[in-house]
């Protein structure tokens, strides 16, 4: 929660800059995301074994607000506060494909250029902060917080209106544990790679007139 408090007020004193240097802005899009490996072991009195899933990728969504701060030599500084929902399946588990689902805060911190006039390339880390994972209905109690990111990417800007696609690859050690049952009296401690890959697609509007 600190951490939260901390992003809002960090923003707030941004924009209570003069306009001319920045703009503000909204955003909002989707999503898709993949993860990394699980880990599972089944036991009982018996016997104890493990086994492994990869990721599928499946579609989420984003909305959030930024701000772009005016550079030197037509670059830019654009820090961002997202609300990012991610999905992704493992096949295979029991009788289902079940889901892994992250709700998280995003702050990515991007370093831009200004090509010609409407095209922007940019690239810089982000900061995630965890708010909840699921994975077939089961809540984990046990997972990384805070961790971190790389974003790159390429936009296309049309006056106040603009558009973009990245890509975003997790950086930082990250998973979340699960205890499930998965045949009777049989029962998974499962152990997932919650380290995002994803692919965002974006759209955005700034409430100030573009900066010469």
């Amino acid at each position: 929660m600190k951490n939260i408090v901390f992003i809002f007020l960090f923003l707030s004193t941004l924009f209570s800059v003069q306009a001319q240097f920045f703009n503000v802005g909204v955003k909002g899009g989707f999503n898709y995301n993949s993860n990394g490996d699980l880990i599972g072991t089944i036991s009982n009195s018996n016997f104890e074994e493990y086994f492994t899933r990869a990721s599928h990728g499946d579609s989420g969504y984003h909305f959030g607000v930024f701000a772009d701060i005016k550079l030197p030599f037509w670059l830019y500084l654009r820090p961002e506060l997202v609300y990012t929902h991610t999905e992704s399946y493992y096949e295979g588990l029991g009788n289902s494909d079940p889901k892994l689902i992250i709700n998280k805060m995003d702050i990515p911190v991007l370093v831009g250029i200004r090509l010609i006039k409407i095209v922007r390339l940019f690239i810089g880390p982000s900061f995630q902060y965890i708010i909840n994972t699921k994975f077939d209905d089961i809540k984990s109690t046990d997972y990384e917080d805070f961790t971190v990111g790389v974003q790159a990417g390429v936009g296309l800007e049309f006056g106040r209106l603009g558009f973009d696609a990245r890509w975003e690859q997790g950086l930082s050690n990250s998973e979340a544990n699960f205890i499930k049952g998965v045949l009777p009296e049989n029962y998974a401690d499962i152990n997932i790679d919650t380290r995002p890959s994803q692919v965002i697609f974006g759209v955005y509007w700034k409430f100030f007139k573009k900066n010469k």
